[in-house]
C-alpha cells in the first residue's frame, strides 16, 4: 500500500474511511489509472481520526478527468444501492451487540491487569 503521492498529483476526493477511499482506488486502477491514499490516522494507530481529517485520494494530473468520470460513475451506483440490516432472530443489530461484547471484554481485561 503507497501512501507517498508525486508533488504534481491532484486530489480527486476526500473520503471519511479508508475502506471507502480504497474502494475507489480499486475502481480507478480496474481502469488503468495510477493513485495515491494520504491519511493522517497517527500511523494506523488512532482509525477515528480517519473521520475527523479523511482519507484523500490523489491522481496524475493527466488522469484526472477520467478519474472525476469514473467518481461520479461510483456515487451514482451508490445512490442506487439498497441497504441490507443485518439483524439477529432477537431483533438488534448483530455489530452493536459484537461491539458491545468486545468493549466489555477489553474493559474487564483492563480492570484484571490494573489490579
Amino acid at each position: 500500500m503507497v501512501f507517498y503521492k508525486p508533488e504534481s498529483a491532484r486530489l480527486i476526493g476526500t473520503f471519511q474511511s479508508e475502506i471507502e477511499a480504497q474502494m475507489i482506488k480499486a475502481k480507478l486502477e480496474e481502469q488503468g489509472i495510477p493513485s495515491w491514499l494520504f491519511k493522517d490516522d497517527a500511523g494506523s494507530m488512532g482509525p477515528p481520526l480517519q473521520m475527523v481529517r479523511g482519507v484523500e485520494l490523489y491522481v496524475a494530473p493527466s488522469d484526472l478527468e477520467l478519474a472525476h468520470e469514473i467518481l461520479e460513475a461510483v456515487e451514482e451506483d451508490a445512490d442506487m444501492m439498497i441497504p441490507i440490516e443485518m439483524e439477529t432472530p432477537g431483533g438488534g443489530n448483530w455489530v452493536v451487540w459484537i461491539l458491545v461484547i468486545f468493549a466489555i471484554v477489553i474493559v474487564v481485561l483492563g480492570l484484571l491487569h490494573y489490579y
